[in-house]
């Protein structure tokens, strides 16, 4: 009993406020360097990390897709994304079948979407992208906008954490910064 009691108390005085301040430093980080880039997405060593809002990708990769293009996603899928705003030579290197999050407007708020390039149109020069046609893997017709160069912000890398998204959501938002917050300093304090 002696023994379990220490455990425990390690445990409890040790590892679990240790984590909680880990934790805490990761989702202040992650609140934080939303902010630093013109797209306000959190980015880590180039790469960015979006939460799926949509069943729009939900489907098998399209038979006319090339065996080197990422397959889809789901709703509340953490995607990783190469941060391409700022690089115009990564813009100007995309192909049909690659997945890009851009953003768009709906009712006049601008949110942030993640679809295949089923065209690329090009500038009169033939090498600098003037905008992309998009469609979701799971959807029966094309989107309804071009998504412009400047209005593209990263190209899924394939990679992804299934079901994480929505919690990050949740974190990177003001009451989720706040509860994660109060949480670790409860666990501290023992509250």
């Amino acid at each position: 009993k002696s023994k379990t009691k220490k455990v425990i108390g390690i445990v409890v005085n040790v590892i679990l406020p240790g984590c909680s301040f880990i934790f805490a430093v990761f989702v202040t980080y992650n609140s934080r360097s939303a902010g630093a880039n013109k797209k306000g997405v959190p980015t880590v060593g180039g790469k960015c990390y979006l939460s799926v809002e949509s069943e729009s990708m939900n489907a098998s990769k399209p038979d006319w897709v090339a065996s080197d293009k990422p397959s889809g996603f789901k709703k509340g899928d953490l995607i990783i994304g190469e941060y391409i705003a700022d690089n115009a030579s990564a813009v100007n290197n995309l192909e049909v079948g690659d997945v890009i999050t851009f953003e768009t407007s709906v009712n006049g708020v601008v949110i942030r979407n993640s679809h295949r390039i089923i065209e690329v149109h090009y500038l009169a020069d033939e090498t600098t992208v003037d905008y992309v046609v998009t469609q979701g893997d799971n959807n029966a017709t094309r989107d309804g906008d071009p998504v412009y160069a400047n209005k593209i912000i990263a190209k899924y890398t394939g990679k992804k954490i299934a079901a994480m998204g929505g919690a990050l959501s949740f974190l990177s938002s003001k009451t989720g910064f706040g509860l994660c917050i109060l949480f670790a300093v409860g666990i501290v304090f023992r509250l």
